[in-house]
């Protein structure tokens, strides 16, 4: 028996390498939003309450949409909702430069804030889906991260 028969399954297989890619870089996109979009606002003559409104509504709307996700997956399917909530993170920020008003900055947020919350609802379902039951612990706890 050589050390290659007592092998394991691969520890990442290719769809899970590349949802980490995806998962990596639009995360980087939203966290280098979430700090400057609170500044823009101030910026655009919305004060404090309204920087502090960009944030809340955000966070408000994720929540909100990570409790309607598990029905939206069930209905379209994980791959479509989470396509839907990559293109909802990232494609609205182009409207940051469109309109400084408050309720522009507020309304891309909240479209923001669903889009973060299917991101992380589904991330425990292809970690799960693509991680190779039979190997543990990690097969076992990686529905559990």
């Amino acid at each position: 028996m050589s050390n290659h028969d007592s092998v394991g399954p691969r520890l990442v297989s290719r769809p899970l390498l590349l949802y980490f890619i995806v998962a990596f870089g639009s995360m980087t996109g939203f966290y280098l939003l979430l700090s400057v979009v609170p500044l823009y606002a101030t910026a655009a003559g919305a004060g404090r309450v309204g920087a502090g409104l960009t944030t809340g509504v955000l966070m408000l709307a994720t929540v909100a949409a990570e409790l309607a996700t598990p029905a939206l997956v069930a209905r379209l399917g994980y791959r479509a909702v989470l396509g839907a909530g990559l293109v909802l993170l990232g494609a609205p920020a182009l409207a940051l430069t469109l309109s400084g008003s408050l309720a522009a900055i507020l309304a891309v947020s909240v479209v923001r804030g669903v889009g973060l919350a299917v991101l992380v609802r589904l991330r425990d379902r292809v970690v799960r889906d693509h991680d190779p039951v039979d190997r543990e612990p990690a097969g076992r706890l990686a529905g559990h991260l």
